[in-house]
């Protein structure tokens, strides 16, 4: 299938707008937004930033809480032909002042409680809880610009091994395909209600956010920090009757052990990704759930989903299958000499097609190592993503995960470098070295371990992180 649209993700969202102005598009905390709301109060947003310089490839940070506010702000950026750069303000000062010197925005949309918290940064703060008159006098009709389906959508940064984030580049059009492919995948419509509850950090965010969104449907925003709050979530879903889901094998885990959540009905479908799907986790899902279940899979770098497998039976493997490809996107299973590996066969997996990521921001050399040209296919623009996951084809088509060639990490739906946290800790004057682990305890509950030696009391200490 090669049928790529040449839509913006912003203007699939418009398109339902325009379909249905009066319905109800987001739900957060009791209130609520109709498509034509919505999409008023961005097109006024996005005025001001264009007046502000925003055009095509350019980047405007957001380092907003849970809320109308962050909706608004992400589709005027989009909007206004800009890319969205994430900043989550839970995270450390240190860490958020090195994406605003890498990205070099001059502008960073945020709310006014949180700028306490941030660390000194050389770009206007336009807060919208408190500035939001200033945009009164904009128009609220759709607002043109010369953003293409090539042009950047968003950076999201992601951990580095050598202790230096990395921001991966996407393009709408990579983005459009995804969104196009679940709707059409999970056959959501006007009658599906998403949940928001996912750092907008985290690729996985942007199909809760949209998909919900350009298909007519409801989307609903945990409030912030809810989704620290089991109970709260469980109680959510029941009230506002969701339908649809995108959770970490951990994270459906402790719900499923969560007092409540046998009683969340409205549950069509829970989608699972971010970490390894243990079968355990899957059978006691199907066995306590009507919802269907899919073990999705893929890399920040390769727009959030790349393959998917239907969870439709109790499972008697030793491993969930992740499926297959989605539209216009292929896998293939490489030896060390890039050359394909026969069916059953283990190998590395690389991601082709137009989901792949642009690169690495700022980072030539990272970016020609890990987005490679000239394999399969003689388009000079056609890249593999080398992911350093291993995976094997099994005799149905279904690929198989098998872990990583390297030490990288999936904890709780984040992939995590521990090089990069052993590189923080050997920060500290008092620690020599250190190593980070991943340790399992009892109920499939992974946690790390850092064990650090240490030059005042010359033994080998660890923590529990």
């Amino acid at each position: 299938m090669n049928d790529y649209s040449t839509s913006c993700i912003h203007q699939l969202f418009e398109h339902q707008a325009k379909l249905s102005p009066n319905n109800i598009a987001v739900i957060f905390e009791g209130s609520s937004l109709t498509y034509a709301e919505l999409n008023d109060k961005a097109n006024q947003l996005a005025r001001l930033l264009q007046n502000k310089g925003v055009k095509p490839e350019t980047l405007v940070g957001i380092c907003i809480n849970r809320s109308f506010d962050m909706m608004i702000a992400l589709l005027a950026i989009l909007k206004a032909g800009g890319a969205y750069v994430p900043f989550d303000p839970s995270y450390p000062k240190e860490r958020l002042s090195f994406i605003a010197e890498d990205t070099g925005i001059n502008l960073l949309l945020t709310q006014s409680d949180l700028i306490k918290d941030l660390p000194t940064l050389n770009c206007e703060l336009f807060k919208l809880d408190t500035d939001w008159d200033q945009l009164s006098n904009y128009q609220k009709t759709n607002i043109f610009s010369h953003v293409k389906a090539e042009n950047l959508a968003y950076v999201i940064y992601t951990s580095g091994s050598t202790g230096i984030p990395k921001g991966v580049m996407m393009q709408h059009d990579s983005v459009v395909n995804q969104l196009e492919w679940i709707v059409q995948y999970l056959q959501l419509s006007h009658n599906d209600i998403v949940l928001q509850q996912t750092s907008i950090s985290f690729d996985v965010s942007v199909l809760e956010l949209f998909e919900g969104l350009i298909s007519g449907g409801k989307l609903v925003m945990a409030k912030p920090d809810g989704h620290r709050d089991n109970l709260y979530i469980i109680d959510l879903i029941r009230l506002q009757n969701v339908t649809t889901m995108h959770l970490s094998p951990s994270v459906l885990q402790i719900l499923m052990d969560t007092s409540g959540f046998d009683q969340c009905v409205s549950l069509r479908q829970v989608c699972s990704a971010g970490e390894a799907l243990p079968v355990s986790i899957a059978n006691n899902f199907s066995n306590r759930n009507n919802a269907s279940l899919f073990n999705m899979y893929g890399p920040t770098e390769a727009a959030v989903i790349t393959t998917s497998s239907p969870i439709n039976s109790k499972l008697n493997s030793n491993s969930v299958p992740i499926g297959k490809a989605v539209n216009n996107t292929k896998i293939y299973i490489l030896d060390k000499n890039y050359q394909l590996v026969s069916e059953g066969k283990i190998g590395e997996l690389y991601i082709g097609g137009i989901q792949v990521a642009r690169g690495y921001l700022n980072r030539p050399e990272l970016t020609q190592e890990r987005f490679i040209k000239g394999l399969f296919n003689q388009n000079e623009d056609y890249r593999l993503y080398k992911t350093g996951d291993l995976a094997r084809y099994l005799n149905d088509g279904n690929l198989e995960y098998l872990g990583r060639v390297d030490h990288q990490i999936q904890l709780r739906g984040n992939r995590i470098e521990p090089g990069e946290i052993e590189n923080r800790l050997t920060q500290h004057p008092d620690i020599i070295n250190a190593l980070v682990v991943l340790h399992e305890g009892q109920f499939n509950n992974q946690y790390l371990v850092a064990y650090l030696i240490s030059d005042i009391k010359e033994i080998t200490n660890s923590i529990k992180i």
